[in-house]
């Protein structure tokens, strides 16, 4: 009986995260002061230090231990099934609905981070439909700021830019990046609240690329996690994006602004390049589409040695794409939309902030 009464509620987390997702979806501003602003940075500050405790990635332990739990279970109900008959196998069925329900109430309580208020309504920015001149601008700056830093890296044989401490180094980084940043733009942390993200990396390297994700924020044991089978430049802003998740932006284009003002305001001279080019590879992508000779014009007085970069980046995302991407690309963008966003398209609206931050501080 006890068994039969914890399954129902487990299934009915399901209606009952619909249901608070829906309610979220209407009040954004008791979900920004409340929950956002409230709750969440004290779950998140205490389970992200006791998982940060651990080296390697607590959820790739757990879903490799789940999955062998399911499929041992699996198979003993179908070694059982001529005792049981169907009656086994439906309650099987039902224990194993009853845990993907916990797990999507669970999944919720994070996602309603989606429904806070937007980031440029909180930054009091300027905001409009991005123009030639603005991106033209954008470009130019970030063309460079990456030109002046490339004699400041390291660089190897390949002509790529690279840390010598690896990941280790760039995980470690993280934080002080981030508290330079509330420093100077949230003094009072209000809206980048005091939690210490510990990015991983995921294992094995070159995993997620097959589905062409560069990292991935794990919001039951609250994880960012990286792959560094992508060239070593993107990690810094990969795990600074990660990290913003972590620190309840879940929309993409904020987690991205995020990243890009974190690892600007770091010293290190190697998180400053991550961030000026991913913000160029954006912006490239939107000036390109709008007039491809100014883009060709700004590229062209990109140092090489930065241009090797981006070929590096360009030839590994060609190796790795496949049919495993483009579903995962399909899945994601599906995803995004029914949490309220454009679809993959949240990716490109990190220029949109680019252009509003510029636009305000310009008073164009």
């Amino acid at each position: 009986m006890k068994h039969r009464v914890r399954t129902i509620f487990a299934l009915l987390l399901t209606p009952a995260a619909l249901a608070l997702q829906f309610w979220a979806a209407r009040h954004s501003e008791l979900v920004e002061t409340a929950y956002s602003r409230g709750i969440y940075p004290i779950i998140a500050s205490i389970f992200s230090t006791l998982f940060g405790l651990i080296p390697i990635s607590v959820a790739e332990v757990l879903l490799a231990l789940a999955a062998i739990v399911i499929l041992c279970r699996f198979f003993f109900r179908l070694v059982r099934l001529p005792k049981t008959g169907p009656i086994g196998l439906w309650h099987g069925l039902l224990k194993f609905g009853a845990f993907l329900s916990v797990l999507f109430f669970l999944f919720t309580i994070w996602q309603l981070n989606y429904h806070r208020e937007p980031l440029a309504q909180n930054l009091n920015y300027k905001t409009g439909t991005p123009n030639k001149a603005e991106l033209v601008a954008l470009t130019t700056q970030e063309v460079s700021a990456i030109n002046a830093l490339c004699p400041l890296l390291s660089w190897n044989k390949q002509g790529h830019s690279y840390e010598a401490g690896g990941f280790n180094a760039v995980r470690a980084r993280v934080n002080d990046a981030y508290g330079r940043l509330s420093a100077a733009e949230d003094p009072s942390n209000m809206l980048l609240p005091r939690i210490s993200a510990y990015p991983k990396a995921v294992w094995p390297s070159g995993l997620l690329a097959h589905f062409g994700i560069e990292g991935i924020y794990v919001p039951f044991t609250f994880e960012p996690t990286v792959d560094t089978g992508y060239p070593m430049f993107l990690w810094p802003f990969d795990a600074a994006h990660e990290s913003a998740h972590l620190k309840g932006f879940a929309r993409e284009d904020e987690a991205n602004y995020w990243a890009y003002l974190a690892d600007c305001a770091s010293p290190d001279v190697f998180f400053q390049y991550s961030g000026h080019m991913n913000a160029l590879l954006y912006l490239a992508n939107a000036l390109g589409s709008t007039d491809v000779s100014a883009l060709s014009a700004q590229l062209e007085k990109l140092d090489t040695r930065a241009k090797s970069d981006i070929n590096s980046y360009n030839a590994y995302v060609a190796k790795n794409q496949g049919t495993l991407s483009t579903a995962a690309s399909k899945v994601n963008d599906s995803y995004l939309k029914v949490q309220g966003q454009p679809g993959v398209m949240s990716y490109d609206a990190f220029v949109d902030l680019l252009c509003d931050r510029y636009r305000t501080q310009t008073g164009v």
